[in-house]
């Protein structure tokens, strides 16, 4: 339902849009296309200035997530808003967890050992649309 409680066959990719440019916007220019909008709380913590400045952001991201589920809740019944939102629930977890004092170590941390992991795993390059089955095989040849 967008622009006045008019239902559209087009709601649910109109909300995924809008929350895929909010991320965009909050990461500001990913160095690559779609890996960021997969787990942008990573990104946001290798790219913050500083721990306070990666909270900051984590939190818009959090405001924008909920505004897009909010989106979401006024689409009609589908399977894509079904999936969606059940695949939104992490995001309940991490903006949970950033109001926890205990956040901020474990940003730090994270941010301490990111450079490791990014010089022991490759980034998996993803197309920006694919199904399933590809999404298996190129998270089976990666590992």
């Amino acid at each position: 339902m967008l622009g006045g409680g008019i239902y559209t066959s087009d709601c649910v990719p109109t909300c995924a849009s809008i929350f895929r440019n909010s991320v965009t916007s909050i990461l500001g220019n990913p160095k690559y296309s779609t890996a960021p909008l997969f787990a942008p709380i990573h990104e946001i913590i290798a790219s913050s200035r500083n721990i306070r400045a990666a909270v900051r952001r984590i939190n818009w991201t959090c405001f924008a997530m909920n505004r897009y589920e909010n989106c979401l809740r006024q689409c009609e019944y589908s399977k894509a808003k079904s999936v969606r939102l059940v695949g939104n629930r992490h995001w309940t977890v991490v903006c949970e967890a950033v109001k926890t004092p205990n956040f901020t170590d474990y940003a730090q941390c994270q941010q301490s050992h990111q450079g490791k992991v990014r010089s022991r795993c490759g980034l998996l390059q993803l197309p920006a649309s694919i199904s399933l089955k590809s999404f298996c095989r190129f998270e089976l040849t990666y590992f």
